[in-house]
């Protein structure tokens, strides 16, 4: 034997050590002990049932298999089988992972509206190829898996999942301004006016920004506001009202200044 055809399709010189080295990792995993005399004779048996000048290097890793099996070695094999499938997975995932990011240096995938063609957007898109790879290998259940090969199920900025953020959300606005909130540094209590609750919505959608990704909107922001701008009206009632008083002035009919407090 002098040559060995690789899975990508290269050429490799033939060399027996490959085989022997492969097995006793397979013993190693299997907490089976081996002496070298042993190991040789098993890598001599492969060699001597190749045929012709030229192999390939599952029809190695075949006869690795059926020669283990047959001198007993029935946990070293069934451990060499489920490194095969190891060493498979992870070629089909590099092969994966070259495959997008050759696309994606080709053209940026527009999944999200805010995601264009710029460098930024590029390299972003190949850190979620990793961040998909990583969610698909250690984090997602086969049959959730399974469910997402046939479509049936799709979740969106899957690839972010690793990182445990919220993706793309309505922000409980109402909440936030009636019971107060933290943004981490410090706690900022509910606002009694209407510049100060909106300028807090600045604050919370800027400060969940830093923390999550995706989207983030106020649903509600009309209703959730509202009860801001009838403290307003109220403040700027007692305000007139004092400022009147203060002056010593005749006090205008009380309709005329809430006509006042609402402009």
């Amino acid at each position: 034997m002098k040559e060995i055809i690789k899975r990508d399709g290269r050429r490799d010189p033939f060399d027996p050590m490959k085989i022997s080295l492969a097995m006793e990792k397979a013993f190693k995993a299997s907490d089976v002990v081996i002496d070298g005399l042993e190991l040789f004779h098993l890598t001599r048996q492969v060699v001597e049932s190749l045929q012709g000048e030229i192999c390939d290097v599952e029809q190695v890793q075949d006869l690795v298999e059926r020669t283990l099996m047959q001198h007993g070695y029935f946990q070293v094999a069934k451990r060499y089988i489920i490194y095969r499938e190891e060493r498979s997975r992870a070629r089909e995932m590099r092969h994966r992972r070259y495959t997008a990011v050759s696309q994606i240096i080709k053209q940026t995938d527009r999944e999200n509206a805010n995601v264009g063609n710029g460098p930024s957007a590029k390299l972003l898109q190949m850190a979620e190829v990793i961040g998909r790879e990583f969610m698909e290998t250690n984090l997602t259940e086969p049959e959730v898996l399974g469910a997402m090969r046939e479509n049936l199920l799709y979740p969106h900025d899957y690839a972010w999942g690793a990182i445990g953020t919220t993706t793309c959300c309505f922000i409980p606005l109402d909440k936030l301004l009636r019971t107060g909130f933290n943004t981490g540094h410090g706690f900022i209590r509910s606002p009694k006016r209407i510049k100060t609750a909106t300028a807090l919505a600045a604050i919370i959608i800027q400060a969940n920004q830093n923390d999550q990704h995706g989207g983030q909107a106020f649903g509600w922001f009309d209703r959730d506001i509202a009860p801001y701008i009838e403290l307003e009206y109220n403040w700027q009632l007692k305000d007139l009202q004092q400022n009147i008083a203060l002056l010593q002035q005749e006090a205008p009919p009380l309709e005329q200044l809430k006509e006042l407090a609402w402009h």
